[in-house]
Order: C-alpha cells, then structure tokens, then sequence
C-alpha cells in the first residue's frame, strides 16, 4: 500500500511488520482474554468496544499523553494501541530499528503474555467449576 500512494517509510519494512504482527498479537489475545472471562457474547463485545473506542484518544494520536490528566496517562498505558502508535511513529517518521522500538515491542509482548496467561487459568477455573460432583465408588465384597 505505501507505494501505491508514494508514501516514504523511513525505517525498515522488515521492523514494521515485526511491530505490527505484536501488536496484533497483543490485541487478540486481550481480546481472547475478555471472551473466556465474560460468559455473554455482548457483554464481551462491548467491554472491548469500550477498550478499544477511546484509543485513539488515549494514544497520543490526537491528543498528547503528556498534556492528560494523571488517570487518563494510566488509562492510556494500559491500552495496547498507545505503545503500538509510539513504536510505529518512530519506525515510520524516524527511521527507528528493532532496537529502538525493543521497549514497545517488550510492552506489547507482555500484554500477549499477560493476556494468554489470564485466559489459561480463566479457562482452568471453568473447567473446574464445570466438572461434576460424583462420590466414590465403594466396591464391597
């Protein structure tokens, strides 16, 4: 798509994908976090809806971190798309490499991290919630 419109990344395609194939991997997976907590399919979709709306508010796209408030800057550190955006404008306008983005990338990976691990045990929990009750068998003679 970039050459199609002559748009000049000035860093590294290569960096770029890697960027965003964490960020999609963070997003999935807090995504599947919310499913496995939340038994009713609206309620789930509108907990991400009400995650991922305010994005790009809280990301510093429109409207810069360091001029919010005290709780909207903890609001935005929580989202994956802010530390996504930091690392992607510096990739895309600054020519960053790998190594310059590491500390987004580390953030982005510990939200996927965080997230699988969150549904693993929602998911165990489940499970033994689900299981049935049976009371030992006792075999006489």
């Amino acid at each position: 798509i970039f050459p199609l419109y002559n748009i000049v990344v000035k860093g590294s395609l290569f960096t770029l994908i890697i960027l965003i194939v964490a960020f999609i991997f963070a997003s999935f997976l807090m995504g599947l976090l919310i499913s496995t907590v939340i038994n009713d399919q609206l309620l789930a979709t509108e907990i991400a809806v009400f995650i991922s709306t305010p994005a790009f508010i809280f990301s510093g796209f429109t409207f810069p971190i360091w001029g919010m408030l005290f709780i909207h800057t903890i609001f935005a550190q929580i989202l994956p798309f802010t530390h996504f955006l930091e690392a992607f404008l510096k990739v895309y306008q600054m020519g960053a490499s790998l190594a310059d983005i590491s500390n987004q990338l580390i953030i982005l990976s510990l939200f996927g991290i965080v997230s699988i691990i969150g549904t693993i045990i929602a998911l165990k929990i489940k499970m033994h919630n689900q299981m049935p009750i049976t009371s030992p068998v006792i075999i006489s003679e």
